[in-house]
C-alpha cells in the first residue's frame, strides 16, 4: 500500500511540476500533403488571418513574422519552407521570460494555432477561399475617389479616405 500511495505521490508531483514548465525555444517542422498548393502563399495569408506582422519575406522560402499583443508582449519567428515542408523557429520575444533557450509556453500555443490553420487551408479548399477573402478585405488598399468642386473655378480633387461619405 505505502509503494502504490509513493508511486501516485511522484507522478503527482512531476505532474504539477511539468505543468508550469516553459516550453523549449525549438524549432516546430510541419509536413506538407498537398504540395500543388503554393505554400509561400498559405503561409502568409494565415499569418495576416491571425494578426501577425510580416517583417521580411524572400518569397522564395523564408519569412520573417511578428505577433504582438497589446504592446505588451510580443514573439518573432522565422519562418522557413519548402515545397512540402515549413519549420517555424523562435528569433527573439519581449515580456515571454526567455531565459537559457527556454520561453513561455505562449510560444507553442501560438505555433499550434498557424500550424493548425494552415493544415486545415491545405485540407478544406473552402475554409482557405473565405480566409483568403478575409485577408483581402483587410489588406486591400482604398481606391482614389475623384470628388468635383462645388466652386466651378477649382479643378477636379482627388481624396483618398477609407471613410468617404457625399452628402
Amino acid at each position: 500500500m505505502k509503494k502504490i500511495y509513493m508511486q501516485w505521490l511522484v507522478a503527482l508531483m512531476l505532474g504539477i511540476t511539468f505543468t508550469g514548465c516553459q516550453t523549449p525555444a525549438t524549432p516546430k517542422v510541419a509536413k506538407v500533403s498537398k504540395p500543388s498548393t503554393n505554400l509561400h502563399t498559405v503561409i502568409r495569408d494565415v499569418v495576416l488571418y491571425k494578426g501577425y506582422k510580416i517583417l521580411q519575406d524572400n518569397r522564395k522560402n523564408a519569412m520573417v513574422i511578428k505577433y504582438s499583443r497589446d504592446k505588451s508582449w510580443s514573439i518573432t519567428y522565422k519562418v522557413e519552407y519548402t515545397q512540402n515542408s515549413y519549420t517555424m523557429s523562435y528569433l527573439d520575444s519581449t515580456n515571454l521570460n526567455y531565459k537559457n533557450g527556454k520561453v513561455s509556453a505562449t510560444y507553442t500555443k501560438l505555433i499550434s494555432s498557424i500550424q493548425g490553420t494552415v493544415k486545415k487551408c491545405l485540407t478544406d479548399d473552402e475554409y482557405y477561399t473565405r480566409l483568403k477573402k478575409i485577408v483581402q478585405d483587410r489588406t486591400t488598399k482604398p481606391a482614389t475617389i475623384s470628388v468635383q468642386p462645388k466652386s466651378n473655378n477649382s479643378s477636379v480633387q482627388s481624396v483618398e479616405n477609407y471613410n468617404f461619405f457625399e452628402s
